[in-house]
């Protein structure tokens, strides 16, 4: 195996990361105290309960499947270069 060409990889984190609604972004770093306000008017989001942020949740978070296929706007060329690369000329060491 072989790692993808930079260009390859840069291009498929930009695409997954444009593919991130932005208020989800949002949420999360709210969520995890990372953009609190300083204030403390927003330290209520550390704490709150699962149950009430699923019901704020959108249908179309609620419809999503990380494992549709079709769902994924990635093309074909660009995964086979990334994931089924066949060539064994690389040694890899590991992590």
């Amino acid at each position: 195996m072989r790692a993808p060409e930079l260009d390859v990889l840069c291009d498929f984190v930009i695409k997954a990361w444009n593919d991130i609604n932005v208020e989800t972004v949002i949420k999360s770093f709210k969520k995890c105290g990372i953009s609190n306000s300083m204030d403390g008017m927003e330290d209520d989001m550390l704490w709150e309960d699962e149950d009430e942020t699923e019901a704020e949740a959108t249908s179309s978070d609620l419809e999503f499947d990380p494992y549709d296929e079709a769902a994924i706007n990635v093309s074909q060329d660009v995964l086979e270069e990334l994931m089924m690369s066949d060539v064994d000329d690389v040694d890899f060491e590991g992590f």
